[in-house]
């Protein structure tokens, strides 16, 4: 793997670990997420594992019903240690979801 195609990895990563914290600090579940967006709770899972390609079409339609812009996905800071500073993160922090 070259060092472009590792770090376009990590990004991938990182977007579906932060997609995965945002809806956890919304309260939704992966099977109301995935009834909003027409998408089984398996696939919502595999997308948030990174184990499901992350498709435009796809990561809009998870930002509209997390009322993000996908932006918020991909920005440098890891939201995953911002997050755990805030009373919700606190809550999820037991739950080894950060990546």
């Amino acid at each position: 793997m070259t060092k472009k195609a590792g770090k376009r990895q990590s990004l991938v990563s990182e977007a579906c670990a932060r997609l995965r914290l945002i809806r956890i600090a919304r309260g939704m579940t992966t099977v109301e997420l995935g009834r909003r967006m027409k998408l089984s709770q398996a696939q919502v899972s595999r997308i948030e594992n990174c184990l499901q390609g992350l498709r435009s079409a796809v990561l809009e339609r998870a930002c509209n019903q997390l009322d993000i812009s996908p932006v918020v996905l991909f920005i440098e800071q890891p939201l995953a240690k911002q997050l755990l500073k805030t009373r919700v993160g606190r809550k999820i922090r037991g739950l080894d979801l950060i990546v």
